[in-house]
């Protein structure tokens, strides 16, 4: 199966190519070794479910850095002081990895179970064109994981480095028989992590900028109850 291409603001970033939404960045992880330590967290540590509507129940994370130190709080606090959680496997390859970026701000794993939605929306501010950097390193995906930002078909694979603009419509299905876990890294989109992407998708800002406030008020206006997120927004 397939997701559909047929949505507005998928055809307003689709007639605009090239015009790329997510970046694969140039760090490559050990895959096996981030399976193995995830799991291993995911077995100690219950996760828990999501906030907003935007999903149908199957979309949890174990926090390794959040507000205060708390593994159970995944919401974005600005004010707080974000820690390294007791989840995080001391002196592990996680640990590692969160430190090979400094400082951080939310740091998640997140496991979106088989057969489960995360329908179309949106996060504010999540654009190295804004306030803040998501990078995403796959740990288990399978074929049947339909991921896009709006008219791209995303293929991330365990142990690359991406980053998305979330800032855009974007959502994900995953049909297939086992989850797809990711570890999710929210940063500040500052000169430090910047350099981290190429000139020349850092020069096109100016172009997503016009595209983004249409797309998001599109995709707002359909998905304003969320009856309408499980009814009509699921494929």
């Amino acid at each position: 199966m397939s997701l559909s291409h047929n949505y507005p603001w998928q055809l307003i970033t689709a007639m605009s190519r090239p015009l790329p939404l997510s970046l694969q960045l140039g760090r490559q992880y050990d895959a096996q070794k981030l399976q193995a330590e995830v799991h291993d967290v995911l077995t100690r540590f219950a996760a828990a479910s999501q906030h907003g509507y935007y999903h149908d129940g199957g979309w949890k994370a174990v926090c390794l850095v959040a507000a205060n130190g708390d593994y159970r709080e995944d919401r974005f606090l600005p004010d707080a002081d974000y820690l390294k959680t007791e989840a995080v496997p001391r002196g592990g390859y996680l640990e590692s990895i969160i430190d090979e970026f400094g400082e951080t701000k939310r740091v998640r794993i997140l496991n979106l179970t088989a057969k489960k939605n995360i329908f179309w929306h949106i996060d504010d501010g999540d654009s190295v064109d804004e306030k803040r950097v998501r990078l995403h390193i796959p740990v288990r995906t399978n074929a049947d994981v339909f991921f896009q930002i709006s008219h791209e078909d995303e293929r991330w694979i365990p142990g690359q480095l991406w980053y998305g603009d979330f800032t855009f419509p974007h959502r994900i299905y995953n049909s297939g028989e086992e989850s797809r876990i990711h570890i999710v890294m929210d940063l500040d989109a500052d000169e430090r992590v910047r350099s981290l992407f190429a000139d020349e998708y850092l020069a096109q800002a100016r172009k997503r900028s016009r595209l983004r406030k249409t797309c998001q008020w599109l995709c707002k206006l359909y998905s304003f109850r969320p009856i309408l997120q499980h009814r009509i927004l699921k494929r």
